[in-house]
């Protein structure tokens, strides 16, 4: 992507504010395919994704590494790897990641998740802290081992982590796995810093009673991307297939359930609900799935003291994470 495109737009959007620190020239490199996992969290797949690199005096620099995960986007064509410069909002966060690049001269590494930009074969694995940490993971140890060397640019071993929303949470179950399995820790022997914005990390008690809660709340399309992201992580076994469409919402509910398969906005989704009366979205829900959110004990599996869907979110909450 021309730089000089990339430097006109970010000083129209930054104007004189930061116009002076934003001097850097950048190349954009859309990573169409590399390897990693699917939204199982095991099966290998190819994924997609965006890094972002200073332009100027390439074999001089020593760089450090942002990963950078973006945050809460059901729309499969406004991940990272798909920026348009001439549409830049639609895919709005590759702006914050051209300003860290411009001003700090980092490399900056987004990936898009399963799901998402390129990948088509699924539907995203949506707050599934396994699948997502392994795809940013993945795109990470791509940059350092191939990518900067192909480039000649030179790592300084300095790596941070950043995000907001889907984003925050993807960050940490990212940072979990990268310093707990040897196939990372190896190579990112430490990592310097992570910032995290607000987020789901609560799946089991904050997220879920807000999915349970009998009243209307704003963005209700969350949880619909919620039961479609854990069909995609989980299958339509788990359970007993308390995921699949015909356990999870109700008939009257299953367009919407169709509208949250990645090629629809979280505008759309939530249009559509209010036009089929879901104002209060846990209505879309069926009586088995909430007394399973519940964790009605006459859903709990034998020997066990949860139901199927209610240990699904207790295995990926992200509070008093080990790192």
């Amino acid at each position: 992507m021309d730089s000089e495109y990339i430097q006109w737009l970010l000083n129209l959007i930054t104007g004189e504010l930061l116009k002076s620190a934003c001097k850097r020239k950048l190349e954009i490199i859309k990573i169409s395919e590399y390897t990693s996992v699917g939204p199982d969290g095991i099966t290998p797949s190819k994924l997609s994704g965006l890094i972002i690199i200073p332009e100027f005096n390439k074999q001089a620099l020593r760089l450090p590494v942002i990963g950078y995960q973006h945050a809460t986007q059901i729309m499969r064509t406004y991940a990272p790897s798909q920026f348009n410069i001439l549409q830049p909002f639609k895919c709005a966060e590759v702006i914050f990641g051209l300003l860290y690049a411009s001003i700090y001269a980092n490399v900056v590494v987004m990936c898009d998740y399963q799901g998402m930009g390129e990948d088509d074969t699924c539907i995203q694995p949506f707050v599934n802290k396994k699948p997502l940490a392994l795809a940013a993971a993945d795109l990470l140890l791509y940059t350092v081992k191939k990518f900067i060397p192909d480039n000649h640019l030179i790592w300084n071993n300095k790596l941070y982590l950043i995000g907001y929303s889907e984003g925050g949470y993807s960050t940490i179950a990212t940072a979990i796995e990268l310093i707990n399995n040897k196939k990372y820790s190896d190579i990112f022997k430490e990592i310097e810093e992570i910032a995290l914005c607000a987020g789901p990390y609560s799946l089991s008690d904050v997220m879920r009673n807000l999915m349970l809660r009998d009243e209307e709340y704003d963005d209700g399309y969350f949880l619909a991307m919620v039961l479609r992201g854990y069909l995609s992580a989980y299958g339509p076994t788990y359970g007993n297939g308390i995921f699949t469409k015909e356990k999870a919402v109700i008939p009257k509910a299953y367009k919407i359930w169709e509208y949250s398969d990645g090629n629809h906005t979280s505008d759309e989704v939530n249009e559509l609900m209010k036009k089929l009366g879901f104002i209060v979205p846990r209505n879309i829900m069926t009586q088995e799935l909430i007394e399973q959110m519940e964790n009605n004990e006459k859903y709990w599996e034998p020997g066990k003291t949860y139901t199927p869907a209610y240990k699904a979110f207790l295995d990926n909450d992200c509070v008093n994470c080990p790192i």
